[in-house]
């Protein structure tokens, strides 16, 4: 029998190249770990967008059930508009969207116009300036989190999602209301857990930490003081040439983030080097049930 060729030899397949394909590490990044992966574009095809929250659902419950994380999902304002404007009126009791401050590093934090700006707008007759301008606002759906959240407002490029440590301040206690109780009209339609779980949640030292970290600028601006929280949209290059004393606080803050990055023309993952295996095995528990994302 003939040798075979270089050709015909074994190729790596990309799980083997990459153990998270389709997710690609940046590997020049010390102590944490950055990934990305690409999307066609945004609004996401349905089988890209299918396999996202497959694996969302996967790594999220490693998450919680090995390092006590738990997520919390956030929509950016100004790409609300036109995908996501309707599903967001539905849902709105049901996941009570609270608004906070969006910090972008790269971009200076949105002001509103002078009045002087406000003249000239109104003289000239033309508001793209302050119309076409980010806003800096994002909604945390604060009720009922999970998977739903993910099925509607997941894969039009608004999405960011963040898992934060357990702390004394948000563990509620462990009871539970007898059945009788229940059954009290009061608590018809209701869903009891994830009301507790939204109060406790309230209590995070990250709402306030997370201004002093991703809005300190705006201390003393009138805003700084209504928003309860600030949120970032990270791009692949705000985290690469962070300071590494800057990528410490955020890690403190929360332990793994996940974006719809529309610079990167994809989704950025980046967290804790706790996440590494957990991702790996989210990966392959997907593989194994024979979803594979789609390349083509």
């Amino acid at each position: 029998m003939a040798e075979l060729t270089d050709t015909q030899h074994h190729r790596q397949s990309p799980y083997e190249k990459h153990p998270c394909f389709p997710f690609r590490r940046a590997n020049q990044l010390a102590g944490s770990a950055l990934y990305w992966m690409p999307v066609s574009g945004y609004p996401m095809r349905a089988a890209e967008k299918q396999w996202l929250i497959a694996l969302v659902a996967e790594l999220g419950a490693a998450l919680k059930k090995n390092l006590k994380w738990r997520q919390e999902n956030f929509v950016n304002f100004d790409f609300i508009y036109p995908d996501l404007h309707e599903p967001m009126l539905r849902h709105s009791l049901e996941f009570n969207p609270i608004i906070g401050l969006l910090a972008q590093p790269s971009q200076p934090l949105f002001r509103p116009p002078s009045e002087k700006e406000l003249q000239h707008m109104v003289a000239s007759g033309d508001a793209s300036k302050i119309r076409n301008a980010t806003k800096n606002i994002a909604y945390w759906m604060a009720k009922n989190k999970g998977a739903k959240q993910l099925d509607i407002f997941f894969g039009c490029g608004a999405m960011m999602l963040v898992w934060l440590p357990e702390t004394d301040e948000t563990k509620p206690p462990d009871f539970r209301l007898p059945k009788k109780a229940l059954a009290n009209p009061a608590f018809k339609n209701l869903n009891v857990e994830a009301e507790i779980e939204f109060t406790y949640s309230l209590r995070d030292p990250f709402l306030a930490a997370s201004k002093e970290t991703f809005a300190a600028e705006l201390k003393n601006d009138p805003q700084y003081g209504g928003m309860p929280f600030a949120v970032p949209l990270f791009t692949s290059s705000d985290i690469l040439t962070a300071p590494g004393e800057f990528r410490e606080k955020c890690l403190n803050l929360f332990g793994a983030y996940l974006a719809e990055s529309r610079a990167d023309s994809g989704v950025l993952l980046w967290g804790k080097a706790e996440i590494e295996p957990l991702l790996e095995a989210a990966v392959h528990a997907l593989r194994d049930r024979e979803m594979l994302y789609p390349t083509l």
